[in-house]
């Protein structure tokens, strides 16, 4: 190939690498600008723990929990959530283990997709008071492209009652 069509090929492939950027931004955001913040809160009526690998907490194991949604603590269900937790790693020396967890809230308006890491207490499950920080990764119908972090706060063990505060950036 001479040098002449290759400074012609680099010339439009940078062009249409340009053009895909300048757009790119405009078709992932929502149609409207979301809240500067949103609470939700979290019931259960599902949880279950598949023991993989090596018997007992171990690496690999993996939690699922599904519950209805409210904007209120026991208030009307607006949508449904479905969390998913696998454990990366189990360290007996300080006694934790980590999780990657991924969650979907389906809500008014789309989705809103999170995912973040904890860490607890090796084969526990997150306490009364444990606030976890994860981040907002996306969404679908009005949140579209939405970025952020989610401070996810338990406020009770039995029955499950989370709090959930969104903090979008715009």
């Amino acid at each position: 190939m001479t040098r002449r069509r290759i400074a012609t090929a680099l010339t439009v492939a940078l062009a249409i690498a340009g053009t895909a950027t300048a757009v790119l931004p405009v078709a992932q955001a929502a149609t409207k600008p979301l809240p500067a913040s949103m609470v939700l809160y979290e019931g259960s009526d599902e949880s279950l723990s598949a023991d993989l690998g090596t018997l007992g907490p171990s690496d690999g194991d993996e939690r699922f929990r599904h519950g209805p949604v409210t904007r209120t603590p026991g208030g009307p269900t607006i949508g449904e959530y479905f969390h998913m937790g696998v454990t990366l790693r189990t360290d007996s020396v300080d006694g934790f283990e980590w999780r990657e967890i991924t969650k979907e809230f389906i809500v008014p308006g789309g989705t809103i997709h999170v995912t973040g890491i904890n860490r607890d207490v090796i084969g526990t499950l997150p306490h009364k008071g444990s606030v976890v920080h994860m981040v907002i990764t996306g969404g679908t119908g009005a949140f579209r492209g939405a970025r952020g972090e989610m401070i996810s706060t338990l406020l009770q063990e039995t029955p499950w009652l989370k709090k959930d505060q969104f903090l979008f950036v715009q």
